[in-house]
């Protein structure tokens, strides 16, 4: 099972230019709704770019060393990388305040967002590849 790094990276770059356009657009076009500063949108989007590069590239080793095992591979990744969002986003949540929540919403959306992106472009591939 081959895993084409190339064109992950092209998807995802495509993907997010558009969902963080969309994103900064609605921040704009309600700002008494969604109370999120630019810094902590552009700290999402670098940690969550960043995280599901790291998890595609770990899936791609791993599907080439175990290919027999690749779906308890993703999940076992995709635990992971939950893991490792949940750690980035404490320091935000954890002082307790009006944008607390604000920000965690904003956080998941983008999370599930990338994670179907993820999903989607790996069942592609597997489909392809069988």
């Amino acid at each position: 099972m081959e895993l084409n790094l190339n064109k992950f990276i092209r998807v995802l770059s495509v993907f997010s230019v558009l969902f963080i356009s969309l994103h900064f657009l609605l921040l704009r076009a309600f700002p008494s709704f969604i109370d999120l500063s630019t810094k902590s949108l552009i700290a999402i989007y670098l940690f969550l770019i960043f995280l599901s590069l790291a998890h595609f590239i770990g899936l791609k080793w791993l599907f080439h060393k175990w290919p027999r095992y690749s779906g308890f591979i993703f999940t076992a990744m995709s635990l992971f990388k939950m893991a490792v969002a949940i750690l980035f986003l404490l320091p935000f949540v954890f002082p307790s305040s009006a944008t607390a929540m604000v920000m965690a919403l904003n956080f998941m959306t983008v999370y599930l967002a990338y994670l179907a992106l993820e999903v989607v472009f790996l069942v592609k591939n597997l489909m392809k590849n069988q």
